[in-house]
C-alpha cells in the first residue's frame, strides 16, 4: 500500500486545529507551533497532525529533505 512522506522544517507554514501555524521547534516526532497572529496560542502536537500550509507549497517546499527537518 503506498504512502506519502512528508516533511515539516523550522519555520514552516502549517494547518493545525483551523489555525495558520509556524512551526518553532521539532523534538522527538513532536513540534511546538505558534498560531499565526496569536501569540498566546501555542502548542505541542505529533507532527503526524499537521498539514503543509498551501501557502509553504507555493513558496517552492516539495520535500527536499534539509537539516532540522522531520520526515515521517
Amino acid at each position: 500500500m503506498p504512502y506519502v512522506v512528508s516533511m515539516i522544517q523550522i519555520n514552516d507554514i502549517v494547518l493545525f486545529s483551523g489555525f495558520s501555524c509556524v512551526v518553532e521547534s521539532l523534538t522527538n516526532g513532536f513540534a511546538v507551533v505558534r498560531a499565526r497572529g496569536f501569540s498566546s496560542r501555542v502548542w505541542s502536537v505529533p507532527v503526524a497532525d499537521l498539514e503543509l500550509h498551501p501557502l509553504a507549497l507555493a513558496q517552492g517546499r516539495n520535500g527536499d529533505g534539509g537539516e532540522g527537518a522531520f520526515i515521517w
